[in-house]
């Protein structure tokens, strides 16, 4: 009969395995800074008495006493004693033990801080079993009064060696060092600059800037050639090389820009929505606008700016505008009156607003912007970039990098990240409430991520002993 029921119980258990869909582990985002586990060891405190080691010894002791007949019946005895409170001979609990450290790759148990507790073993894996595996295994042993994996610690602030860094007073700001530590961008995440073109031959820049279009010219060089390189000046705030030893440190080092240049000798509003929309199909996922209109002319005059940047949020992609420099309400520029927008204004060292910096609803978040040491073309530097010009490229940066971590974010997660995390600032005129914070939209941005479902293989428990 009992065999009976365990044939029924088995083939219903089979069917329930077939017909159960797997569960599919999420794929680990990557650049997703987090505490690290070390993957080979964990630490395991044995209760008093309960150690491997003490094991043997009682064994050994139980061993001796077999060759007598008191003590036989001592261990008799003891027996008894064992099963009246529940617990196993020393023996079932040392095979228990070794079956673990066999089904766990087990290499070696070595002391760890024997002058605090005698119990506490570090045990080193061969990294055949996931490290959380070997873990809930010997949480199951009740020898055991606890485990704990070990993690890497997070490193030391980093300070590049690039010689100006040190004068850069807008990076200390929006704590751009805190940023680097938790990520410094990856190339998949192509921004998009709507400026003036970029000197992509700049020494302090990346070799892999995307020479795009020059809609101002109609060619295929988007080399900037502006007077005085307002692109080059927003792409090393962004972009430039870190730790080089070389001029300035940009904030998202190793995103790649999309250089798109629609000024020519004089920018049109056409230029900047064919702009956009290159951008969005060239595969960008951030896109800033560096242009500006003078008070009067509010987005809904430039209907087909705005179809452009809905083409581009259609694509999932995060736009910018800077403010603009007319101490004026921004529901009469463009493009930063234009919907589905992050719009930067302009903060200075002590967080005011810069008196020049467009105000009002429109605006969602301050930047640094003044006095920024940034690039000019053929391989140059100033120490005086100021506007929102300067203040939108802190933004943006921080975007990619959030979005090298969390690619998941939409432009809506990614505005509100932004508008959430900054710290408060207090301005005569409203510019978003807030000044930019790196490290803690990043932190923000890591929360959002999808929470890979874990795949454990149980490891088996050991049969008691018949014998």
């Amino acid at each position: 009969m009992t065999k009976k029921l365990l044939l029924v119980s088995s083939f219903f258990l089979l069917i329930f395995a077939i017909l159960t869909p797997a569960k599919v582990q999420a794929e680990e985002p990557k650049n997703s800074s987090k505490p690290e586990v070390v993957s080979s060891r964990i630490i395991v405190k044995y209760k008093d008495g309960q150690s491997p080691e003490n094991l043997k010894h009682k064994i050994s002791q139980r061993q001796e006493r077999e060759q007598s007949l008191f003590g036989r019946t001592q261990n008799t005895f003891e027996g008894v004693v064992f099963k009246l409170r529940g617990e196993k001979p020393p023996e079932q609990k040392l095979a228990n033990l070794q079956a673990v450290e066999a089904n766990s790759g087990i290499l070696s148990e070595d002391k760890f801080l024997e002058q605090v507790d005698k119990d506490t073993k570090v045990i080193k894996t061969d990294g055949s079993k996931n490290i959380q595996e070997v873990k809930s295994a010997y949480d199951s042993l009740p020898e055991v009064e606890y485990t704990a994996l070990d993690y890497k610690i997070a490193p030391a602030p980093f300070f590049p060696n690039d010689p100006l860094y040190g004068q850069m007073w807008n990076l200390n700001r929006i704590r751009a060092d805190l940023g680097w530590d938790i990520n410094q961008g990856n190339d998949s995440v192509i921004v998009g600059s709507i400026d003036t073109g970029i000197d992509y031959r700049h020494i302090d820049l990346p070799s892999d800037i995307i020479n795009g279009y020059d809609f101002g010219y109609n060619d295929n060089d988007s080399f900037d050639d502006y007077p005085g390189g307002h692109g080059t000046q927003v792409a090393g705030i962004l972009n430039a090389t870190l730790n080089n030893q070389t001029l300035i440190a940009g904030i998202a080092p190793e995103v790649r820009l999309l250089a798109i240049n629609v000024y020519g000798s004089y920018g049109f509003y056409t230029s900047v929505a064919q702009g956009i929309v290159y951008a969005a199909d060239q595969g960008a996922k951030v896109i800033y606008l560096e242009v500006q209109s003078y008070p009067g002319l509010p987005c809904t005059e430039l209907p087909f700016l705005q179809n452009a940047i809905d083409y581009a949020r259609s694509k999932n992609i995060t736009i910018l505008s800077a403010a603009g420099n007319f101490d004026s309400d921004t529901s009469i520029i463009s493009p930063a009156s234009c919907s589905g927008l992050i719009v930067v204004g302009a903060s200075g060292r002590f967080d005011e607003r810069e008196r020049y910096s467009n105000w009002g609803q429109h605006v969602d978040i301050a930047a640094p912007a003044v006095d920024i040491i940034t690039l000019t073309p053929n391989d140059g530097y100033t120490n005086r970039f100021d506007g929102t010009s300067a203040a939108t490229p802190h933004v943006a940066a921080t975007v990619a990098l959030m979005l090298s971590i969390n690619s998941s974010l939409t432009p809506d997660e990614v505005e509100n990240i932004i508008k959430t995390s900054g710290d408060l600032i207090t301005t005569d005129k409203p510019i978003g409430g807030k000044r930019v914070n790196i490290p803690k939209s990043l932190l923000a941005a890591m929360k959002t991520l999808p929470t890979p479902v874990p795949s454990l293989t149980p490891i088996p428990t050991p049969e008691p002993s018949t014998t």
